[in-house]
């Protein structure tokens, strides 16, 4: 569990950060993809940029829990949108996120339980 918390800890940030600038810059199928959900252009920009932000703030580890929310916050809205613009299916993409992200979650509290102990013992 250890080793997949090293290595999400470097995939997420990079993916977030990534995936807020493909919106914030308005790759073509981002804009057709937040049109479909009918809402402001700001929306998509505002949404890639706290993207970009979450997925950063998880390189640290005292930032990675407010991270690790507002990812999810934010995939859940992504769900939300594309299950209320009927495209269920296309929703299974942020629940995989979600998924991904909990398992992240679940690697750290067993890393982070894991150095507490290695701190305890002498």
């Amino acid at each position: 569990m250890i080793r997949v918390y090293g290595v999400l800890r470097i995939a997420l940030p990079v993916l977030g950060f990534l995936l807020g600038a493909v919106k914030v810059f308005g790759h073509p199928v981002e804009v057709a993809t937040f049109e479909r959900f009918g809402v402001p252009d700001w929306f998509r920009v505002a949404f890639g940029v706290l993207q970009a932000g979450f997925g950063f703030i998880i390189l640290f580890e005292k930032l990675q829990l407010a991270g690790i929310v507002g990812s999810i916050g934010l995939l859940v809205v992504a769900a939300g949108l594309m299950a209320n613009s009927g495209q269920v299916l296309l929703a299974i993409v942020p629940c995989t996120g979600i998924a991904t992200i909990m398992l992240f979650a679940a690697a750290r509290k067993r890393a982070l339980e894991a150095k507490s102990a290695d701190r305890k013992s002498p």
